[in-house]
């Protein structure tokens, strides 16, 4: 009995560090898991940090169009619906979002969509910001690829979108606490 608790104590302790994911990964093929360069756990830290306050119910790892990707299945509290995230499993970045809810068709806002259409029946507490968000990553995304440094310039542009993401994220934060 006493070892059993112990077990049960270590199996939280490693949880809530970060250590142990609380969901087991669904592999479309077996041994995708093993090709991510980004593992679970990053990729599932970086879905929380665009989608402040919400819970992952499922995590799924597959290739698509895009290659090998990870696909997060996202419930907010308050919000009806449920956003579907997905990552890509060689870079981390967020490539596509989307959400379904009660009386809305299936909205699908996917990176290099610059005004995705208005859904009134989605709850979400900051569209404007969290599209600001992805339009920055996208443009993040395309920076970093670029083939010259344009002078110095195009750092200088990638420090200004890191530094806008950080403040809309302060800004999100803030008003999640206040």
């Amino acid at each position: 009995m006493r070892m059993k608790r112990i077990a049960i104590a270590m199996v939280l302790s490693l949880s809530s560090a970060g250590l142990l994911s609380a969901q087991a990964v669904q592999e479309q093929k077996p041994g995708q898991l093993q090709q991510a360069r980004v593992k679970p756990d990053s990729a599932r830290k970086a879905v929380l940090e665009l989608f402040p306050g919400s819970t992952v119910s499922t995590v799924r790892i597959g290739s698509g169009q895009g290659g090998l990707a990870y696909t997060f299945d996202l419930a907010h509290a308050g919000m009806t619906g449920q956003e579907e995230a997905v990552i890509d499993a060689q870079t981390g970045r967020l490539v596509q979002a989307s959400h379904r809810g009660p009386g809305s068709d299936f909205r699908q806002q996917t990176l290099g969509s610059r005004n995705p259409p208005p859904d009134p029946d989605k709850a979400e507490a900051h569209p404007e910001i969290n599209s600001a968000l992805l339009a920055l990553d996208n443009a993040k995304t395309h920076l970093e690829h670029a083939d010259h440094d344009f002078g110095g310039h195009r750092v200088q542009a990638l420090q200004a979108i890191e530094t806008a993401m950080q403040q809309l994220k302060l800004a999100v934060e803030y008003d999640r606490t206040h």
